[in-house]
């Protein structure tokens, strides 16, 4: 739990650990809660479990019964990674110079470089 604790957030889908995550002070961001065919991954359940979208956990949670896909999680990210920096973290600083960044490919070595300098 500790380890979750001390993320800049957790990326999740439905299971313990999300629940662990959930119950606790881990920053966590939560995707594809339905599930087809399972009874306690059903949207009435998790409405009456408290584990919709629009249900508030705290400010570093996000629940979202979207599927888990690439382009909705990267648009998630974008939009609340933000946020995660407000908890303080230091390497939350790191993550978002890395946007700042490219791995570059040359001669079969991988090197990381600036991308205001091109």
């Amino acid at each position: 739990l500790a380890l979750y604790e001390q993320c800049v957030t957790n990326l999740m889908t439905t299971g313990g650990p999300m629940v662990l995550a959930l119950m606790s002070d881990a920053p966590l961001m939560a995707w594809k809660l339905i599930v087809k065919g399972i009874n306690c991954a059903s949207a009435h359940h998790m409405k009456v479990s408290g584990m919709s979208p629009d249900d508030y956990w705290g400010p570093y949670k996000r629940l979202s019964w979207a599927p888990d896909k690439a382009d909705t999680i990267i648009a998630d990210l974008e939009q609340w990674l933000p946020r995660m920096k407000e908890r303080g973290i230091p390497i939350t600083d790191d993550v978002f110079s890395l946007r700042e960044h490219e791995l570059v490919h040359r001669n079969g070595e991988e090197k990381w470089t600036s991308l205001q300098a091109t």
